[in-house]
């Protein structure tokens, strides 16, 4: 049976047989009603994520080999392949898999695209955010690359801009202009 991610509460949600396109259907979890997008993926814009994170690998000619266990990037990219391969944005335990002690270098302007990416595919879950949807694993795996910690998403990407001002307010902002410029709000 399809299932597809519910807006509000993020949880997925079956399709029932017989839906048609462009009729809603009712979250047995919330109880919100919505009409569900074309492809399961929730709306994650997968192949521009995709290839922000690309950009932001350093290649195995630098690394000596690919150890995505031991590698942020790696990491992201795997997070991305899961939600492609199972049609689903949430990695249950994903945060655990997280490698906080990677200490490579990588370049801040490709982490600072593949930041803005993440953010731009992100539903703006409100009280229903959950740390294991994909969306905030990629953004762990880049703040911590960027910044070396991570940001407590609390279901805006305004208020994550804000809060990423206070961490950091050069980045903050560039993160923000290029956020603004993407989303077509000047």
């Amino acid at each position: 049976m399809a299932t597809v991610l519910c807006p509000a509460c993020m949880n997925e949600v079956n399709i029932p047989p017989g839906t048609r396109p462009g009729q809603e259907i009712q979250c047995p979890y919330c109880y919100c009603s919505f009409v569900p997008l074309s492809g399961s993926q929730g709306g994650l814009d997968l192949e521009g994520v995709k290839e922000a994170v690309a950009a932001c690998c350093l290649g195995e000619s630098v690394c000596g080999g690919c150890d995505r266990e031991a590698c942020l990037i790696g990491f992201a990219k795997r997070a991305v392949e899961i939600a492609e391969e199972q049609g689903t944005v949430r990695i249950p335990g994903g945060g655990e898999l997280l490698p906080k002690e990677d200490f490579r270098y990588y370049d801040p302007e490709h982490l600072e695209d593949c930041l803005v990416e993440v953010l731009l595919s992100c539903k703006s879950c409100k009280e229903f955010h959950t740390n294991d949807c994909v969306r905030n694993l990629l953004r762990n795996a880049i703040e911590i690359a960027l910044l070396g910690e991570t940001i407590d998403y609390k279901g805006s990407v305004f208020l994550y801009l804000i809060d990423l001002d206070k961490v950091d307010p050069g980045i903050g902002e560039r993160v923000a202009a290029s956020y603004r410029n993407k989303k077509g709000l000047g």
